[in-house]
């Protein structure tokens, strides 16, 4: 309520944000926590697309040593967060580093989370700016914007990707990069912005929602008749 200036609606859900408070509350799926490791998930997506669609990781551990174990520039992640995260341009100094190992422990100190593809997202200037423009599957923004992005050259594979990553799942946001015009697999995302961020129209918080809730129902039918089960629903950036 505080956020979106309404009552959720839970029950129903109509709003593509009230069922990301749905499923919070609610689902209760195992493999979620696979999904949600950034190590599992570039296995899940190496298994299914193939060793090129990854990038490397350098190192992962419990805890950072006391000097640079891997070669910079680099970015380092906490495997199971949000937004904790350090872009690495250069080599730290002594300083820096001891103040990230400070920082990379307060991250693993407790868990997170306390506070057919559709549509592309695209994030931009994640380190600075950090801002977000939504798009249908043809690659047209939702909202009027005087940023005016170009497709990946990738997308194409972006999306027959996520189809293929988010089999089995009514809902599930792929993330990817594209780097010299190939694309690489990033994270999944169960819940966006936790279902709190508003967005630009209200229309759209609708509309997405009516397609989770057919995803859904299309899955439930499957199970009654078993078949093959496909994703109705893969927002990817």
């Amino acid at each position: 309520m505080w956020r979106h200036q309404r009552v959720p609606d839970l029950g129903t859900a109509p709003r593509f944000t009230e069922m990301v408070q749905r499923c919070k509350l609610h689902d209760r799926d195992p493999g979620q926590t696979r999904l949600m490791d950034k190590i599992a998930a570039k296995q899940i997506a190496s298994a299914l697309l193939g060793p090129e669609w990854t990038t490397p990781t350098l190192w992962h551990g419990t805890a950072l040593p006391s000097s640079p174990p891997f070669p910079m520039p680099a970015i380092l992640k906490a495997r199971h967060g949000c937004n904790q995260y350090q872009v690495l341009r250069s080599d730290p100094s002594p300083r820096e580093w001891a103040a990230l190992r400070n920082r990379s422990s307060r991250w693993m100190a407790g868990p997170y989370g306390q506070c057919c593809a559709t549509h592309v997202q695209v994030h931009l200037d994640r380190a600075g700016d950090h801002r977000w423009i939504l798009h249908d599957r043809g690659f047209r923004p939702l909202v009027t914007t005087s940023e005016r992005l170009l497709a990946p050259r990738s997308l194409n594979a972006m999306l027959r990707a996520a189809e293929t990553l988010a089999a089995g799942h009514d809902f599930l946001r792929v993330d990817f990069f594209e780097i010299d015009g190939a694309p690489r697999f990033g994270e999944f995302c169960l819940y966006p912005g936790s279902g709190l961020d508003r967005f630009a129209h209200n229309h759209i918080d609708l509309e997405l929602g009516e397609l989770w809730h057919a995803a859904r129902g299309e899955a439930a039918a499957k199970t009654r008749a078993p078949a093959a089960c496909h994703s109705a629903m893969t927002p990817s950036t």
